[in-house]
């Protein structure tokens, strides 16, 4: 909603025909017809001119208001669409890339060793593939274990969260245990709150830009516009804004 409107020297030339009492009753109007479209009915035919003039030059500053609004908000939800579906594709390549990659390796074994036995561990191995430079195949450190294993994440959830401790863990910014439980926590209630699929986009969107942390609040202003700038945050230190916290 609009919460104000101009005033043009143009309208001089019609106050002045007015009284103060007058002009006080014209503002007055004004302001009421702005916030709730109720035009007034003056009995005063110098008002009821006065009012007219400004009625048409109220209606169509809101008008262009209006229309404002709508292409910046249209503008944001192709913008951020897009760039979900960039991100999505990204990370999509990068899984089919590991499961080939695993697939190979395990091929290779196989043909390779006559013992049966070993044929069968091969195929009974259920772990995530291996990703070339470190993501759902790693495992947590042994120090951050006991807090890994407190959360119920789904197999997808667990996999992105552990692509992204190792792309922290290789841009020498490693978690430690009260950190990584609140990394978690935060995670659970992402969760919980947009699904898996938008926090799971939105973790390998700030991968893929090389960010410095997990812009939480890209998720708060998604399809809308309120004027900010929200690319500017880029990630850094801006993970954690939703909950106060920042990782």
């Amino acid at each position: 909603m609009k919460n104000s409107f101009l005033i043009y020297h143009e309208y001089k030339e019609h106050f002045d025909l007015l009284s103060d009492e007058e002009l006080g009753q014209l503002l007055r109007a004004v302001m009421d017809y702005e916030i709730t479209d109720t035009a007034p009915e003056f009995q005063n035919g110098l008002l009821k001119m006065a009012f007219s003039f400004m009625k048409n030059t109220l209606d169509r500053d809101k008008k262009k208001w209006t229309d404002k609004c709508e292409k910046n908000k249209e503008s944001a939800r192709k913008r951020w669409d897009s760039e979900n579906a960039n991100a999505y594709k990204r990370i999509q390549t990068h899984n089919e890339k590991c499961e080939r990659k695993k697939r190979n390796a395990n091929h290779a074994d196989n043909v390779n060793d006559n013992d049966s036995d070993n044929v069968n561990e091969s195929d009974k191995d259920i772990s995530p593939p291996t990703p070339p430079s470190g993501g759902a195949g790693k495992k947590i450190k042994s120090d951050l274990k006991p807090v890994w294993d407190k959360y119920n994440f789904s197999q997808n959830v667990r996999e992105i969260m552990l692509q992204w401790v190792n792309y922290k863990t290789e841009k020498n910014q490693k978690y430690k245990p009260t950190g990584f439980n609140s990394l978690l926590s935060q995670l659970d209630k992402a969760v919980k709150e947009y699904g898996e699929q938008a926090v799971i986009n939105l973790i390998g969107k700030c991968m893929a830009n090389n960010w410095q942390g997990i812009a939480w609040d890209k998720l708060l202003y998604k399809g809308g516009s309120n004027g900010r700038n929200q690319e500017d945050n880029r990630g850094s230190d801006g993970e954690g804004e939703k909950y106060g916290m920042r990782f």
